[in-house]
């Protein structure tokens, strides 16, 4: 169908056009009917030639056009009161249907089967086909009229009009305005959004591309570092941008941050500037288990350089390495005191040097050497004064080790060097062979003071004549014991052989007044009396025989043994609140007689600290513990020994102690032993923990040493 201009007044339906015909309106003006054919009857009036007609008044009879009709002016039609006018100009043509209903201005009606024409402005069209309802308003412009699916406008102008899509543009219900200027055109190839506020507007530049966030900056024209700070909230720093290759940092870098390679010469200060504590970490982040991670400082120089790594401050605080340290090169300390708090110090090195000074000297090496904190220190140094090497403790060799000079033995545990030669002795033992080649021996000094047999009589007054008898065959038959004359000597020298075979001799001259061993004894003791069960005590001067005191039977109490006893054949004791050994001290079983110690057992079951040994710490200053844990059965044993040396500062109320010598035998490690001492109120306490002790009980005991 051709597109044409047409103009339907306001208020006319047109439906149930269903096929070709005419269009009749009744004559209350209230419906319309279509004919294939119109009644000779409802055409009334006379048609003049002039407009296709005959001119004449027909009556009843059918007038038919061969042609078109024309008319000029204005042509009625009309019937009663009801009358429809056809307002022309130029040439129009005008086609009723032969059947249905002609639509009315105030009716209802439908068009069935009917179709618009081909029709020039304000004309009226038929339809073929379809079945609803067409209003229309009002009629504007000019050219075809525009149908639903893919209408073609030419040169419109909408004005106020609500439609959901133009040529496949969805468009959404505003009452917003879309202005385009004269001459201009807008062409949207893909999606476009624009999202503004009251009063915003988008304007675009004149020889420039529209960035979208897929685009990257080199879009734009170049910009400086400044400009984009500019444009850039919630920064930090200030200065210019900061790329990956060979960056430069004027000031500082707060924060985390990472870093390659820095290809300037330029000091690198990673630090706090503020004067407020803080800590800053170089760190290579978490790590999983099992990851091992590593932190590279001054590594990767050139072949032939070298790198200074400076660690903490000239101006004081400590650098601290929480774990294992090495230091593949040289190891130099500057500080004034060098503090390693290692259980065992193990050097590869062959020789130590002390006092190494860039000009060393005796005086410098004074005092150098070895000092081991004790309750006193104990002293190996270098004194410059005895140009020696002076020890403040005494020296103890292993069995059968020496001491040797220039690969010569000089003195061992029994014996001095053949080597020795000479010696300012001031006293030896007992000596049992061997030549004196020495000067004459003083009297004062067990000699004679002589080299002459008879200047040493003189000088012990044993000058023969003088002072002892000459020679007599009398004293040598009294030698003999064959002198058989003069029995009235009242006066002897001493008498070094010989059996008495005299009277008893009494008290009163040097015997004991009985030939018995009982009654010698009786004699000599002090009185008894009648009186039994006394015991004999000594004020200090002289014995006497005393009651013993009240008491449990066996106790001696309230005296001491004097201190001239020195062996016992006792069997028990008491409690000894002390007791020193001067030499070695053997205890035993009396059934085997072996060696034998007993203490008492601790059955160690929960994984706390056991308290297996208490002594008040009052008057202690250092303890030896020898422990013994056992656990498991005999097929599963497992053992551990170790030293505890605890010692009890009374100044600062603190027992510091070192465990050492820890052995450890059986089918596996004991795990999770913990021995140590601790001050509980006023005692001092060995302490033993086992988290394993759960699993199986720990037996533990436990052997202490007061040290002097």
């Amino acid at each position: 169908m051709a597109e044409k201009d047409f103009k339907v007044k306001k208020g006319l339906i047109i439906g149930d056009l269903t096929s070709t015909g005419y269009v009749k309106v009744s004559t209350a003006g209230s419906a319309v009917t279509t004919s294939s054919t119109v009644p000779a009857s409802d055409i009334t009036g006379v048609l003049v030639a002039s407009k296709g007609g005959t001119g004449v008044n027909n009556g009843s009879s059918t007038i038919t056009l061969g042609g078109n009709l024309t008319t000029s002016g204005a042509t009625t039609i009309g019937y009663s009161t009801h009358t429809v006018a056809l307002l022309t100009t130029g040439n129009t043509s005008v086609t009723l249907p032969t059947s249905g209903t002609l639509a009315t201005l105030a009716g209802a009606e439908s068009l069935t089967n009917k179709k618009l024409g081909s029709l020039t402005t304000n004309g009226i069209v038929t339809t073929s086909g379809g079945d609803g309802t067409l209003s229309v308003t009002a009629t504007t412009g000019s050219g075809n009229v525009v149908l639903a699916t893919s209408p073609t406008l030419t040169t419109p102008t909408i004005g106020a009009a609500t439609a959901t899509s133009i040529n496949g543009l969805t468009i959404s219900s505003s009452t917003g305005t879309l202005t385009i200027a004269n001459g201009k055109t807008a062409t949207i190839s893909n999606t476009l959004t624009f999202t503004g506020t009251d009063s915003s507007s988008v304007a675009f530049g004149a020889g420039g591309t529209v960035l979208y966030t897929s685009n990257n900056l080199g879009d734009l024209s170049s910009t400086t570092s400044a400009e984009l700070a500019g444009v850039i909230s919630d920064e930090t720093g200030s200065g210019v941008l900061v790329f990956g290759t060979a960056p430069t940092f004027t000031t500082s870098i707060d924060g985390g941050a990472t870093f390659g390679a820095f290809a300037s010469s330029d000091n690198l200060t990673v630090g706090y500037t503020g004067t407020a504590d803080s800590t800053i970490n170089i760190s290579t982040g978490a790590a999983g288990s099992g990851n091992t991670k590593t932190v590279n400082i001054g590594t990767g120089g050139a072949s032939g350089s070298t790198t200074d790594v400076n660690l903490g401050s000239a101006e004081g605080g400590t650098v601290t390495v929480n774990n294992d340290l090495t230091v593949q090169g040289d190891l130099v300390v500057n500080g004034t005191t060098t503090s390693i708090n290692s259980t065992t110090l193990s050097v590869d090195d062959k020789n130590i040097e002390l006092a190494s000074t860039a000009s060393p000297s005796d005086a410098s090496a004074d005092g150098a050497g070895i000092t081991v904190k004790g309750t006193t220190d104990k002293t190996f140094n270098w004194v410059d004064s005895s140009d020696a090497w002076t020890s403040s403790e005494h020296m103890e060799l292993a069995s059968g080790k020496a001491f040797y000079i220039n690969g010569a033995s000089v003195l061992n545990a029994s014996t001095l060097g053949s080597g020795v030669t000479s010696s300012s002795l001031t006293s030896v033992g007992t000596i049992t062979s061997g030549t004196w080649n020495g000067t004459t021996i003083a009297i004062a000094n067990g000699g004679t003071g002589a080299t002459t047999a008879a200047d040493a009589r003189v000088n012990l007054d044993l000058e023969i004549g003088v002072d002892v008898q000459a020679y007599s065959s009398i004293l040598d038959d009294v030698a003999a014991g064959t002198y058989t004359g003069d029995d009235s000597i009242t006066t002897l020298g001493t008498i070094t052989t010989g059996t008495w075979n005299g009277t008893t001799i009494a008290i009163a001259n040097g015997g004991t007044g009985s030939t018995t061993a009982n009654g010698a004894l009786n004699n000599l003791l002090p009185s008894q009396g009648s009186a039994n069960g006394y015991y004999l005590k000594s004020d200090g001067t002289n014995a006497s025989w005393a009651a013993v005191p009240t008491g449990a039977a066996g106790d001696l109490t309230g005296d001491t043994l004097s201190s001239g006893v020195l062996y016992s054949s006792l069997t028990s004791l008491g409690t000894l609140s002390a007791l020193n050994i001067g030499g070695a001290l053997t205890l035993k079983d009396s059934s085997t007689d072996a060696a034998k110690v007993e203490g008492v057992a601790y059955e160690l079951t929960a994984a706390t600290a056991t308290a297996v040994d208490t002594i008040t710490a009052s008057g202690v200053q250092a303890i030896e513990y020898t422990v013994s844990l056992m656990q498991g059965t005999s097929t599963g044993m497992k053992m551990r020994t170790s030293k505890v040396l605890a010692h009890y500062n009374s100044g600062t109320g603190v027992v510091d102690y070192t465990e050492y010598g820890i052995v450890e035998t059986g089918s596996s490690d004991m795990a999770g032993v913990s021995v140590e001492a601790a001050l509980n109120s006023t005692n001092i306490e060995l302490q033993v923990t086992v988290t394993d002790a759960n699993t199986s009980t720990v037996t533990c005991r436990v052997l202490r040493t007061i040290l002097l």
